[in-house]
């Protein structure tokens, strides 16, 4: 979407039916979640290109930006965890469990 004439500039073909997409803080590469196929799927806004698919352990749903730009927090419904995602390499670097069926989080810095 051109955001300045609220128009479709294209569409990006994924593998699977995209719940939700956020972009990073310096709007580089957008993180699309593939609930249904527990995937995370990576694209460089550059030029639309997918960049990596990051396999996901149960029904990733939402995305959040930690405030440093460096990773992207997942969460994961029904494995009951959130997964870090490395945003240089577009690897998920730790899986931490939380309470039951996480769906979206907001983050507060200290």
């Amino acid at each position: 979407i051109d955001t300045a004439t609220r128009k479709i500039r294209g569409e990006i073909p994924l593998p699977g039916v995209v719940h939700e997409a956020t972009l990073t803080l310096d709007g580089r590469y957008l993180y699309t979640t593939l609930r249904k196929i527990n995937k995370i799927v990576v694209v460089r806004t550059a030029d639309d290109r997918i960049v990596a698919t990051i396999a996901q352990r149960g029904y990733p749903d939402l995305v959040t930006m930690e405030p440093t730009g460096r990773y992207a927090l997942v969460t994961n419904r029904w494995a009951d965890l959130v997964s870090v995602i490395d945003l240089a390499s577009h690897a998920q670097v730790r899986a931490i469990p939380v309470g039951k069926a996480p769906h979206g989080m907001a983050l507060r810095p200290r």
